[in-house]
């Protein structure tokens, strides 16, 4: 009832249940209520199954985990928050990583936020110097990041990252946010920070 339509119907259905006002006869006139909440119930329904359906398959994309010194493939859907991820250009990004190093020796990258903002052009986004030196694949990274609970301020990001006993900040211009996608860069690794 988040309509004022159907307050409407039910309020002449309510009406016509009093003999000294009804119209149409009791049932009758609970067939146009009844019949709007069907076809909206319905209507609803579907786009909720196409929902569904959509994030099954999103969910069920592969990406790249480092275990070990090597990179795997893994179901986004199993994706853990702290794992290193590499993603691949024009892929989309299923959820929030701090970006560690990427194709370019300067740790640039370009992201396309045009699913969170409207806006389609570029972003660009940087990996710490301090983590664009170390190469996951040689030494697996080890470290911690303190930050902020997820809000819905995708305009700011506040964080520290811990490496070998050194603290660094990390703002909104060093994480790539979930539905964004990668734009002409090669790849990207990063850690999970929200899943």
């Amino acid at each position: 009832f988040h309509r004022l339509a159907y307050i409407y119907f039910l309020v002449i259905a309510a009406l016509n249940q009093l003999p000294q006002l009804a119209v149409f006869g009791r049932t009758v006139s609970l067939f146009p209520l009844l019949f709007v909440l069907c076809v909206i119930a319905i209507k609803d329904g579907y786009e909720d199954w196409c929902r569904h359906h959509s994030d099954k398959k999103e969910n069920n994309r592969e990406v790249q985990v480092l275990q070990g010194v090597k990179f795997s493939s893994k179901k986004w859907k199993n994706v853990m928050v702290g794992e290193v991820l590499k993603i691949l250009a024009n892929e989309t990004i299923l959820c929030d990583i701090v970006l560690l190093e990427t194709s370019y020796p300067s740790g640039i990258t370009y992201v396309q936020t045009i699913n969170l903002d409207g806006e389609s052009n570029l972003k660009t986004r940087y990996a710490r110097p301090e983590t664009t030196a170390k190469r996951p694949e040689r030494e697996p990274p080890s470290g911690l990041i303190h930050c902020e609970q997820p809000n819905r301020n995708i305009y700011g990001f506040i964080a520290n990252m811990e490496i070998d006993g050194r603290r660094f900040p990390v703002g909104p211009s060093n994480i790539v946010l979930q539905g964004c996608q990668l734009k002409n860069t090669a790849w990207v690794v990063g850690v999970v920070a929200y899943s």
